[in-house]
């Protein structure tokens, strides 16, 4: 509990980031930075310490997430992050209210005409699958789909650069490697608008048989070459791997042996590394004397496991079955859960709550937001992976069946 390592080994990267930030707020003009690595290597940290830089202040931050899922799914991305900014798991009518409130905030601001009000109102309340009345819902009806789709793309467009207008804006759109060919559309139209907007653009994700890699890149070369950056985080060198750990201890506890032995098998990978550490402590390899931390003498028997996933299975393995179920279930619906779901998918004498409280303090799940109802996440994507796919198939297809009915 308490352990932060600082950034370590991404100084280049924050200060292009940090660079950014102040000349889109400064200038006025927008900017695109692609941050790609494979998973683990710190993509999201260097998107979560931007956010704590004293000039993020004075942007509006809103975030959205590709899935595995919703690779087919039109404008999964923006619709993630409409339900975000709007009120997340808001009843439909709440939902409709905070829209028609929201726009027409914009329309007061002199950022919406009265005809562009009406039109997102239409488009963007389709999007959210909020029932519209008849006589608005028939205009819809009436168009062809490939018409409502490039309405909808002018929509989501004139949408955003209102919202950059009123004030500067940062959208974060997370995991693109899943990403349906329809947000990234958007996005190539949003890049046409960096240079009279006050508008970040981040695209994050993993460089692995991606449309997103090559089409992203090739738009942004082409349409905003000025404005864009493209940042490859790579893995930890062998010195940066032991600032992490020494960070993370606020010491260099290990001995050089056990030391060697774990960066070796991370290979550079700043979650791997984390895990590690938090196993050694949990194994009482490592243990706190004061307000220091100090390794066993004895450590011919500590074996490092070798991959992520061993490190993460061995940890759930040492919690209670009702442990284990409750992080199977939540597995199943993906990196981000709502308790209220876990609990309709398992059996009502699993004491939900209490489980829940372990699993945090285990460093397991984490609180994303309280309101207006609570979500959770796994610590990190790939541990919400490790345990999915560990499921047995008898198990995850009944998983699927309760989480469907839920």
């Amino acid at each position: 509990d308490g352990l932060r390592a600082e950034l370590i080994g991404r100084q280049d990267e924050m200060t292009i980031l940090q660079t950014m930030l102040a000349h889109v707020r400064s200038q006025g003009r927008g900017r695109l930075a692609a941050i790609v690595a494979p998973a683990g290597v710190g993509k999201s940290r260097l998107v979560a310490e931007l956010k704590r830089q004293p000039e993020a202040e004075a942007f509006l931050w809103l975030e959205g997430r590709s899935q595995p899922l919703t690779a087919s799914t039109g404008y999964w991305i923006f619709t993630d992050i409409l339900h975000d900014y709007l009120s997340r798991d808001a009843s439909e009518e709440a939902l409709a209210q905070a829209l028609v409130g929201l726009l027409h905030r914009l329309r007061q601001g002199g950022f919406l005409s009265e005809v562009d009000e009406d039109e997102l109102g239409l488009l963007l309340g389709q999007l959210l699958s909020l029932r519209l009345e008849s006589a608005r819902a028939n205009r819809l009806d009436n168009m062809a789909a490939q018409q409502v789709r490039r309405r909808t793309l002018i929509a989501l467009k004139r949408f955003f650069h209102a919202l950059a207008e009123e004030q500067p804006l940062v959208l974060i759109c997370e995991d693109l490697h899943w990403a349906d060919p329809l947000s990234l559309d958007l996005i190539g139209a949003l890049m046409e608008t960096l240079t009279s907007l006050p508008l970040l653009l981040l695209a994050i994700y993993r460089p692995e048989e991606t449309q997103a890699d090559g089409q992203l890149i090739a738009l942004a070369r082409r349409r905003c070459p000025d404005s864009f950056v493209e940042l490859t985080l790579n893995a930890l060198d062998e010195n940066e791997s032991r600032q992490l750990v020494a960070s993370l201890l606020a010491v260099d506890a290990l001995p050089s042996s056990m030391r060697c032995l774990i960066t070796d098998k991370a290979q550079g990978n700043p979650l791997y590394l984390e895990e590690v550490v938090r196993t050694l402590i949990e194994g009482d390899v490592l243990y706190r004397d004061g307000s220091r931390w100090r390794a066993r003498k004895s450590l011919a028997s500590v074996a490092v496991p070798a991959s992520l996933q061993s490190i993460v299975l061995s940890r759930v393995d040492r919690l209670a079955q009702a442990e284990k179920v409750y992080l199977q279930a939540a597995a199943v619906l993906g990196r981000l859960f709502r308790p209220r779901l876990v609990a309709a998918m398992l059996d009502s004498g699993v004491e939900a709550e209490f489980t829940l409280t372990t699993l945090i303090q285990e460093s397991l799940v984490h609180q994303e937001r309280a309101q207006p109802e609570p979500e959770y996440s796994f610590h990190h994507v790939l541990v919400r992976d490790a345990i999915y796919q560990d499921l047995p198939r008898g198990y995850r297809v009944d998983f699927h069946r309760r989480a469907a009915m839920a």
